[in-house]
């Protein structure tokens, strides 16, 4: 048969019309799937940012925010890392219109990568920009200024700088001149000369080393000032900074307290050999591989020049002060080119804010007017407090950090009394702080163990606040007359177990004349809401009876916008459990349990009440990061939500590969990268003694899921549910998906005490407590839902009324768990006086609760934390 050519075309055209249809079709299809994949449900949001709090900064801050703060501090990211490398110079503009025509400030010729301004904005919205000198503006960044933004009243760091330089007469940090005669009477009366004199003949006719790094210290022929905590082998005993430091500081003071030459001379022969050592390595790195100025080390020295200078400065030969200026001047230098564009971009810089930027404020302090840029020293230090302050958190008083935030005690109570002293102003007078006490109180009510989420250095059994923290409580109680701070302090009737220990804390405060607490006694609290949400940071705690511990039913859960860094550990939406003030359900794992247990257990969700993918947990980074979206607060119900999807994905971290590389294990074989595409923990707690615990798990392939559960009692199976031996407590199971139950009694690597801490033999391994939980998947499934019913303290009966349907005495409990079907949950009593729905048509989360006959009604969508709020994100929230 013979076509013509008009025919021919024709067929080809219907051919290639079915191909390309096919190909929409099934664009179409794919389409229709990845909108139904990318699809935001009501009520919620969805952060799509690689970090809330990235190692180093990637966004320009405030942006498309409403500050909460007027004026702002300013941020953005700086391509300077290293100290050595140049200063950049930017330039600043800010104004009112997004065309720049008119400007409100402009700043050029500034080192920091961040601006702060103390001058207040009128309501509006504002535009800022900035730039490296001579190239091109970034921006424009804006935000907003509304009634709600309360006001910076803190004065300039101008303020500070010519206050400083008008006390022309030394000292002025250790103890100020006009105070000296004063502190002599009260240090006299009180002990505290006697206690130094004391300690300062320790150190007098000491041989001293040659070197720095390594040297020993032989007095009439013994060594002395030899570590107790490690053996000579060990690396960190030839750490020698805190021996030079403790007899110059102590022998400085002892001169000002008795204005006897023998301690002045004493100090100048330690001191004029410690301007003998080397500033920095010859790699400019510590032992350890960090930078030199990022060394307690480096800070030491510092702290030790600055006391010489500022105590003996009218007892200085010229020549010695010119050497003491010289190497002080040096050393403030180094700690300038480090911080700058460090602090303002870093996320977390633990050892500036425990103890070196406390030795910087001092040392600039005592020599502006003699060092032409002590001035920018000082005013920058003073400014990235102001931005700064609090590091590890923003305005709800909780403490990223964890336990470690005892250590940055020092410098809270040293530096806002500087600052203080010098412009008037109270420095605590700051939402932080007066949220800070409460952090305390919920996480850890005295009479309880904390909440398990301390981060290293988790698990302490100690039910009371420590010397330290209380001390600290006591000062904010008397700067702020904070009931709970005071109370706290309080609740170990004032005995420190180490009084001689703290003789000195809060110096410049004693020096200043400073109350060290309120003079006022708080016996007992009021009535204190059971619950408390600190989003900044990512923890709920929620109690049965926070006063009353012996009768308390504590539920924390964690999920952290900080990420995993620093201290803290890879526990994004893990719950742990206390109960009548003892752990029921927490971590377990040792931090000095050697390096295959502290990897793969202590800092590994493994070993935390969360969830593992294929076995596998989060990545230790600060780009593995999960938040809290919701929160209620009832009299009978309280609700806290966590999202960690964006927890099980990051990109490989130095860190994490060094932890894995230490401990001769691969990565890739216990952390999880990219398959999750959902993971949001509801937890709902009807008081007195029901925890439920409702997961929704997504993958995008399927993967085996494991609900992990640590006990410090010894858990047994019982089908689908657990029970704890010798504790009135239950856990059951329901599912979306078949699970299977295993009970485990040793840890994947067992934890061995290497350095033979707590007087045990080194390679000791440490006990065994408790025992481990996982409940599996049966099979590999890309979506799970997981209903966790825990009861503890009275324990009912399950009633099954349906397969998503169930009845807990008086409590009737819906969940669906459909993984197909949108997440719900509903929670009623028999006579209907209280009602939780998980989510309404608009995607609220409703707790009704009729109290003294009137309805109360409380709602909410997601709500991201305040750094978060200008990042990238998806919302389906009606306005």
């Amino acid at each position: 048969m013979i076509f013509s050519n008009s025919y021919l075309r024709l067929i080809k055209i219907k051919k290639i019309l079915q191909v390309n249809f096919l190909l929409v079709l099934f664009l179409f299809l794919l389409g229709c799937k990845s909108q139904n994949k990318d699809k935001v449900l009501p009520g919620e949001i969805r952060l799509t940012a690689e970090a809330v709090h990235p190692l180093w900064r990637a966004n320009a801050f405030p942006d498309n925010i409403k500050s909460d703060i007027n004026p702002p501090a300013y941020f953005w990211p700086s391509k300077r890392r290293g100290f050595t490398e140049p200063l950049i110079n930017y330039e600043f503009q800010l104004s009112s219109d997004s065309m720049f025509y008119s400007i409100h400030e402009n700043v050029k010729g500034h080192n920091p990568s961040s601006y702060v301004s103390k001058k207040p904005l009128k309501k509006g919205k504002w535009y800022w920009r900035y730039r490296e000198e001579g190239k091109a503006w970034n921006g424009n960044f804006s935000f907003l200024i509304t009634d709600s933004s309360r006001l910076d009243s803190r004065p300039s760091s101008d303020v500070l700088v010519r206050n400083v330089k008008s006390e022309v007469k030394r000292p002025r940090v250790v103890i100020r001149q006009e105070r000296l005669e004063t502190v002599r009477d009260t240090f006299k009366a009180n002990g505290i000369t006697e206690a130094l004199l004391k300690e300062s003949e320790e150190y007098f006719g000491v041989i001293l080393p040659e070197k720095e790094w390594g040297g020993k210290f032989y007095k009439n022929a013994k060594r002395v000032f030899k570590p107790k905590k490690f053996p000579d082998g060990h690396i960190k005993s030839k750490i020698t900074a805190p021996i030079w430091m403790n007899a110059i500081k102590s022998l400085c003071v002892s001169y000002l307290l008795t204005n006897d030459a023998k301690y002045a001379n004493e100090a100048l022969r330690w001191g004029m050999r410690v301007t003998e050592f080397d500033i920095l390595t010859n790699n400019n790195l510590t032992y350890d591989g960090n930078p030199v100025p990022d060394g307690f080390d480096f800070a030491m020295y510092l702290d030790a020049i600055t006391y010489l200078y500022d105590c003996l400065y009218n007892y200085m030969s010229d020549s010695q002060k010119e050497s003491i200026r010289e190497n002080l001047s040096k050393r403030l230098e180094i700690y300038y080119q480090y911080y700058t564009n460090r602090l303002e971009n870093r996320c977390i810089d633990n050892h500036t804010w425990q103890i070196s930027l406390g030795a910087f404020v001092r040392g600039a302090i005592t020599v502006v007017g003699d060092i032409p840029e002590a001035d920018k020293y000082l005013s920058y230090a003073y400014d990235i407090w102001t931005a700064i302050d609090p590091e590890q958190s923003h305005t709800d008083g909780g403490w990223f950090g964890g336990g470690y935030v005892a250590v940055n005690i020092d410098v809270w109570t040293e530096v806002p009394c500087y600052f203080n002293t010098y412009t008037g102003h109270n420095f605590y007078d700051y939402p932080f702080y007066r949220n800070h006490p409460l952090y305390f109180l919920y996480r850890q009510p005295p009479g309880s163990v904390e909440d398990g989420f301390s981060g290293d250095g988790y698990g302490s059994n100690s039910k009371t606040i420590g010397d330290k923290l209380g001390l600290w409580l006591n000062i904010l109680d008397a700067e702020l007359n904070s009931p709970v701070a005071g109370w706290l302090a309080n609740s170990n009737k004032g005995k420190l177990n180490k009084p001689e220990k703290f003789k000195t804390f809060a110096w410049t405060r004693q020096t200043e004349g400073k109350p060290l607490k309120n003079s006022r006694i708080v016996d007992s609290l009021g009535k204190m809401p059971q619950s408390r949400a600190f989003k900044d940071i990512g923890i709920v705690n929620m109690h049965s009876d926070l006063l009353n511990p012996k009768n308390d039913l504590h539920v924390a859960l964690r999920s952290s916008p900080f990420g995993t860094f620093g201290h803290n550990l890879a526990s994004h939406n893990a719950f742990n459990v206390i109960y009548k003030g003892d752990y029921l359900f927490a971590p377990f794992g040792h931090r000095h349990g050697g390096a295959k247990n502290n990897a793969t257990t202590y800092k590994h969700t493994r070993g935390h009440n969360s969830i593992l993918i294929n076995g596998k947990g989060q990545p230790y980074s600060p780009e593995a990061y999960g938040w809290i979206p919701r929160f209620l607060d009832g009299k009978t119900i309280s609700y806290a939500c966590g999202d960690a999807s964006n927890a099980y994905d990051a990109e490989p971290f130095e860190r994490e590969t060094q932890l894995f590389s230490r401990a001769k294990l691969k990565v890739e074989e216990h952390i999880s990268r990219g398959l999750l595409e959902r993971f949001r923990r509801h937890v709902v707690f009807i008081r007195p003694s029901i925890i439920l615990v409702y997961d929704e798990l997504e993958a995008d392939t399927p993967v085996q899921w494991d609900w992990v559960l640590h006990s410090r009692k010894d858990l047994k199976k019982r089908e689908s549910s657990l029970e704890v031996k010798n504790v009135n407590a239950r856990v059951d199971f329901k599912s979306s998906s078949p699970m299977e139950i295993s009970i485990n009694d040793k840890p994947l690597f067992p934890a061995i005490n290497v350095d033979g801490r707590a007087g045990a033999k080194p390679g000791t391994p440490y006990p065994q407590i408790g025992n481990h939980a996982f409940v599996s998947s049966s099979e590999k499934v890309e979506k799970i839902r997981i209903m966790s019913i825990i009861q503890v303290g009275d324990v009912k009966p399950i009633k099954t009324l349906s397969k998503d349907e169930f009845l807990i005495g008086d409590w009737t409990i819906t969940s669906e768990l459909n993984p197909n079907k949108m997440a719900n949950m509903k929670v009623f009593n028999t006579d209907n006086t209280v009602n939780f729905t998980l989510k309404s048509n608009d995607g609220e989360s409703v707790l009704k609760e009729v109290l003294q006959g009137k309805l109360v009604e409380s709602k909410i969508v997601d709500q991201l934390p305040y750094h978060a709020q200008g990042l990238k994100h998806d919302s389906n929230i009606k306005q």
